[in-house]
């Protein structure tokens, strides 16, 4: 099962024609979304600020949002110390990588102009609608998978997804392919980028 559709799926089926039912799909998926407020104080530990990366803000949701599933089941059998002490883990592991992600996605911006911007973001969204949100519905679909899915980390699934798609797309026009060389152009943007870490959240906290 796909921890979660924002991990990208494969390039060659991001790139296939879209499925006849597609639509049918999305629909499901709507339809098995839960529209239900969580708890105030998770809410504001999710919307901590933890790093500013050239003026752009990332909270402590993002990072973690990989991990949703994983996240819901250990909710219901770990103590609230015990999982704020989880998020903390996950969150000290992955902040880098979003960082990474967000001067990747601000280069795009820079690079690109408004018009190709607009063309690239485009293309995106509609292999979201096509191809990955119908695949995210199958998966939540299936009787065997205990899963769900608010509305609000649907929408912060759908932004991560479409920033590493053209995170990727960026890297492809610049001939970045090899592991060795996004490092080192990545190393590169740290160097030149204003980044101020605010890691608020500590393995003492807890969420009641």
């Amino acid at each position: 099962m796909l921890t979660c559709i924002c991990l990208s799926l494969a390039l060659g089926q991001i790139d296939a024609p879209a499925s006849a039912d597609a639509a049918v799909w999305r629909a499901r998926l709507a339809g098995m979304t839960r529209h239900d407020v969580r708890r105030v104080d998770e809410q504001a530990l999710l919307e901590t600020p933890i790093a500013n990366v050239n003026g752009n803000v990332i909270h402590l949701r993002e990072p973690i949002h990989r991990y949703h599933f994983y996240l819901q089941d250990a909710r219901t059998r770990l103590t609230p110390e015990a999982y704020a002490s989880v998020i903390h883990q996950l969150v000290a592991r992955d902040l880098p990588r979003q960082i990474d992600l967000t001067l990747l996605v601000q280069a795009a911006e820079q690079e690109f102009g408004a018009e190709r911007l607009e063309q690239v973001q485009t293309l995106i969204e509609r292999q979201w609608q096509e191809v990955a949100l119908p695949e995210l519905a199958r998966e939540l679909s299936d009787p065997t998978s205990r899963a769900t899915l608010d509305a609000a980390h649907l929408d912060l699934c759908k932004q991560n997804w479409m920033q590493e798609r053209l995170a990727n797309e960026y890297l492809f026009s610049q001939s970045i392919g090899s592991a060795a060389a996004r490092q080192k152009y990545l190393d590169g943007l740290r160097q030149k980028a204003d980044i101020r870490t605010a890691y608020l959240l500590t393995g003492t906290g807890s969420i009641r």
